[in-house]
């Protein structure tokens, strides 16, 4: 351990830290860990890094990463917080089986089927798919594997053409132009009222 007399930087692993804190391992990946050594905890936090502004306006600390128990066996959530200083509110949580929910903190509570990635408000909710050029497209695709499984179902913006599509089977059998006109690559297999 070094401590730097001119900057107050502090060393571990190392005679020369060039950060506040600097950790470096001559064996391999430097880590640092947080531990709670309460051997049963189904709930309390583990291990808490915190974001602090002086500025007057609004000091405090405005945003932390919080590792907190999730539950019985050992789970952990990671919590991320943001706002203003003194006043932090926590805006995204990844729970212990992988599942992410911003602006909720349980996005298991909600369908079974779409609970991987909950986005949650007190208002209007919306996600927004940016495209590169106009000459790209944005896409979500619906995938049971890799290859040509990988967009079994697809909706998709082609920003060139102005066309909304929407893809099943691995095709695409419907889309809806820029002049509000739709086509169907077989008219044929248009069904009005059953199907």
């Amino acid at each position: 351990l070094v401590i730097a007399p001119t900057t107050g930087s502090v060393g571990i692993g190392t005679i020369a830290p060039d950060k506040l804190l600097h950790l470096s391992s001559s064996e391999g990946t430097a880590v640092m860990r947080f531990s709670d050594t309460r051997t049963a905890m189904s709930t309390g936090d583990i291990g808490l890094i915190e974001f602090e502004t002086f500025d007057t306006g609004s000091p405090g600390v405005g945003g932390y990463i919080l590792g907190e128990a999730g539950g019985t066996g050992g789970q952990v959530d990671l919590a991320f917080a943001a706002g203003l200083g003194g006043s932090a509110t926590e805006v995204m949580r990844i729970v212990s089986e992988g599942k992410v929910g911003i602006g909720t903190a349980t996005p298991g509570s909600y369908w079974a089927s779409a609970d991987d990635l909950v986005i949650a408000t007190t208002g209007n909710t919306g996600m927004t798919l940016v495209a590169g050029t106009t000459s790209s497209s944005s896409a979500i695709a619906f995938a049971d594997g890799t290859g040509s499984s990988a967009y079994r179902g697809r909706i998709e913006y082609n920003h060139s053409s102005d066309k909304l599509m929407l893809g099943a089977g691995g095709t695409t059998p419907f889309a809806i132009k820029g002049d509000g006109n739709t086509s169907l690559p077989d008219n044929s297999k248009a069904l009005f009222g059953t199907g």
